[in-house]
Order: structure tokens, then C-alpha cells, then sequence
């Protein structure tokens, strides 16, 4: 855009222009000789093509004997001027105005588009979404499936990736009408092919919940290194995590919500649900962030204490110490690996005990005290995180 700009000239005509010898004497008269301003006729301002050009008019009169005509009018001169002064107040205002609108539209224009590359991006991620449903069917027409069975909904005939589908995330493959709960291919950029991997989809509460996080029996040890938690651990169908640079590609848009399901050991269950979280990359230590809660559970993002507040915690393990608690490692103190404040009101990769009676000094079980119900460091007997898009539509 070509900017336009308004430019104020002023032409500064000198009041008094003496000729021969002639000079102003220190009681404001002149010799004779000289030419003298005897009338100020006010100003001109003439405007072209944006260029304002002002004229000061004065009126001149020659003598050849000193006398009281030939005074020049000093206070005309002086009223002028200040008349002068004003309009030149008035039209910097306007310059002033025009500038700040010019300022606001340009500012408009840059959100208009942001709003389009928006729209453009959305589309292209349901046109990818469209044409993952229509390889999932092609799939499913050539291939055998396990109806019914909490297993893989499409059985490969061979180990590679070439006869396999894959969905950016379980919600592709739920809307690909594959409603049983199993283990599934995903791949959440459709132009990166390198970056495949199997999750689990929990196709119940309204189905596509890709699950990130599970801990019901104990099968895995997850007190683990930095490297561990970034790609992943355990077996899909019992205890596992899922791997945070997989964790970061599903929330990478920052449009997904995640489900916390937890089961104490009377087979009571609770759920938080948080809307728009994203996980950063590793860059940024898998730094979280989360929306607004809905649910029973408790809300660890938005707590009154801030050195509870699990909102944009950096992720930390026992050799990435990235936690806020200036007397140690929590990772280390909890024997786990999490996005530590200082040190948390939950931390659901902690141990996990076969019963919620364990006689630890560091409550270092799953642990969850925002369930109020039970005393603080009661371990839960079941925990399942879980993602899915905000908006499920076809």
C-alpha cells in the first residue's frame, strides 16, 4: 500500500526589506531612503495535489524623509502571524488524523488477513481430513477388520507402512466411521511421511479421543530420562506414554481438548477437560498451556496459588530439571517425570501403588489432590489422558 502524506510549506517573507543605506533605528523608524512595510494584508494558503503553500502579504510604501507613515505595522505583522500560527495548528491536526487513520487501517488489513490465512488453513486441514476418510474406506474395502474387539480396526498384511492408512488423529478415523476403540495409525502432518506412529483411539464419550497417557496396572516404570519421555514408553494396551514430540504434533494447532480420567479404588471416577491446550516443542522444553475447564475432577492450570499452577509449566524429568522450586529437582523428589510448578497439586506419572495405602514421605503415587474427597497424596488406583479436536464435525 502507497502511503500519502500531507506536506506544510511555509514561505517566510521578510517583513521589512530595506534598500540603499537606509536602516531601523532603535525606536522602530527609519532612515530616509528605505522601504518600509506600512500594512500586513494577512496570509494566502494555497493547497495542491496534498502541498499547502502559505504567503505572508505585506504592503510596502518608499519615503525619502523620516516621519510617523513610515513605522512598519509590527503589531499587524504580529496578528498575523498568529493567525497564521492557528492554521497551521489546524492542518497538522488533520495531517495528524489522517496519519492515525491510515495507522488503523493497515492495522485492519493485517487482521483480515490473518482471518484469511485462518480460513485457508482450516480448509486445507478438513480437505486433508476428507482425503484420510477416503483412504481409511478404500482401506477398509481391501483389507480384513476385527469388528467389535478392542483391537486395531484395520490389520495390515504386511509389517511396512505402504499397505498401511493412516489418520492425522483418532478423530479422522472416527469420522471415518471406524468407531471401534483399538490401536490405529496416525499421522498428524499429511506432508511429513517420516512422522507415523501407532496410538491407541478411545472411540467412546463421543469418540476420536486419541490417548496419550495410561496407568492401571503397574506393568511400567516411569521414572525415566528426558530421552524417554520425548519419544515414549510402554505397550498401548496397558501402561504407556505416548511420547511428547507426538504430544506437541497432535496440539500443535491449538485446537484440541484434553480429557483426564481418573479412578480412585472404590471405582468412583472423575474427569477434567480443558479446552484449546497446546504443548510446545522441544525448543521450549514441551512448555503447556490450557484453556477453560470444564468437568469434576479440578482445574490444575487456573489455581489461586500460583506455585500450584501447572499452567505454561515447562516439562521436567530427572536429568531436565526445568520446575520453579529453587530447593530441588521435583522430578527427582517424586520420582517422576511432569510440568512441575513448585513443585504440583497433581502429578499423574508417579508411582503406582497396588493399593491408595502406601507409607511414601514424598506422596510420589499418581496423585491427583484436587479430588478433594480423599487426603492429600492418596494414589489413584487409574489414570487415562486423552486428545481429540474442539470441533468434531465431519
Amino acid at each position: 500500500m502507497q502511503r500519502s502524506s500531507l506536506v506544510v510549506l511555509l514561505t517566510i517573507v521578510h517583513v521589512l526589506i530595506t534598500l540603499g543605506i537606509g536602516e531601523i533605528t532603535s525606536n522602530g523608524n527609519a532612515h530616509p531612503r528605505s522601504l518600509h512595510a506600512r500594512a500586513v494584508d494577512s496570509y494566502v494558503r494555497n493547497c495542491t495535489n496534498g502541498t499547502c503553500r502559505y504567503v505572508l502579504l505585506v504592503s510596502y510604501t518608499k519615503d525619502n524623509v523620516t516621519s510617523e507613515s513610515a513605522t512598519p505595522g509590527l503589531a499587524e505583522i504580529k496578528t498575523s502571524l498568529s493567525e497564521l500560527q492557528k492554521a497551521l495548528t489546524t492542518d497538522m491536526t488533520y495531517v495528524s488524523t489522517v496519519t492515525h487513520a491510515l495507522t488503523s487501517g493497515i492495522t485492519a488489513l493485517a487482521t483480515q488477513m490473518q482471518v484469511l490465512t485462518n480460513v485457508t488453513r482450516d480448509i486445507s486441514a478438513r480437505y486433508n481430513q476428507l482425503a484420510f476418510r477416503m483412504s481409511a474406506l478404500e482401506e477398509a474395502a481391501n483389507t480384513s477388520t476385527l469388528l467389535g474387539l478392542e483391537t486395531p480396526v484395520v490389520v495390515r498384511p504386511d509389517v511396512t507402512d505402504a499397505h498401511k492408512a493412516f489418520g492425522m488423529d483418532c478423530a479422522a478415523w472416527y469420522r471415518a466411521s471406524a468407531n471401534h476403540s483399538g490401536v490405529y495409525g496416525l499421522q498428524p502432518d499429511p506432508s511429513n511421511h517420516s512422522h507415523r506412529f501407532d496410538a491407541f483411539c478411545d472411540m467412546r464419550n463421543g469418540g476420536g479421543w486419541t490417548v496419550i497417557q495410561r496407568r492401571e496396572d503397574g506393568s511400567e516404570d516411569f521414572y525415566r530420562s528426558w530421552k524417554s519421555y520425548k519419544t515414549g514408553f510402554g505397550s498401548l494396551r496397558h501402561d504407556f506414554w505416548l511420547g511428547l514430540d507426538k504430544i506437541h504434533a497432535l496440539t500443535e494447532a491449538g485446537n484440541t481438548v484434553m480429557r483426564i480420567e481418573l479412578t480412585d479404588w472404590d471405582d468412583e471416577t472423575r474427569f477434567s477437560e480443558f479446552s484449546y491446550v497446546r504443548v510446545a516443542d522441544e525448543n521450549d522444553e514441551y512448555r503447556i498451556l490450557a484453556g477453560k475447564y470444564t468437568g469434576n475432577g479440578g482445574d490444575p492450570f487456573h489455581t489461586p496459588r500460583f506455585s500450584d499452577r501447572m499452567q505454561s509449566m515447562r516439562f521436567s524429568t530427572y536429568d531436565r530439571d526445568n520446575d520453579l522450586d529453587p530447593a530441588g529437582n521435583c522430578a527427582v523428589t517424586f520420582t517422576s517425570g511432569w510440568w512441575f510448578n513448585s513443585c504440583f497439586l497433581g502429578n499423574l506419572n508417579g508411582v503406582w501403588y497396588g493399593n491408595s495405602s502406601y507409607t511414601s514421605l514424598t506422596s510420589n503415587g499418581i496423585i491427583w489432590d484436587l479430588w478433594t474427597e480423599h487426603a492429600r497424596g492418596y494414589s489413584l488406583k487409574k489414570v487415562e489422558i486423552k486428545l481429540r479436536p474442539e470441533v468434531m464435525d465431519a
